[in-house]
């Protein structure tokens, strides 16, 4: 994810009661999530998120809103501080 501000939006559409085995499948075969930060085109943070730390993270938020779609935004402290 490459952002020119600073929220990384981590989105996986309308809410459904197997929240978590949806957010486990998309990342099912992916090692995590870079996030970075770009001054015009310019690469100037980087922020990477295994998807060990990461999933279990979503779904514990996902867990604990009642939103009815499942979306969490991260900023760049935020991502660096679950690292």
């Amino acid at each position: 994810k490459v952002t020119t501000g600073d929220t990384f939006n981590f989105h996986f559409g309308a809410r459904s009661d197997s929240f978590g085995a949806t957010v486990t499948k998309h990342f099912d075969g992916i090692a995590g999530a870079y996030c970075a930060k770009r001054v015009g085109m310019k690469i100037v943070d980087i922020a990477y998120i295994p998807s060990e730390t990461l999933v279990p993270e979503l779904i514990k938020h996902f867990g604990s809103v009642k939103g009815m779609q499942l979306n969490k935004n991260y900023s760049m402290k935020r991502l660096n501080e679950a690292i």
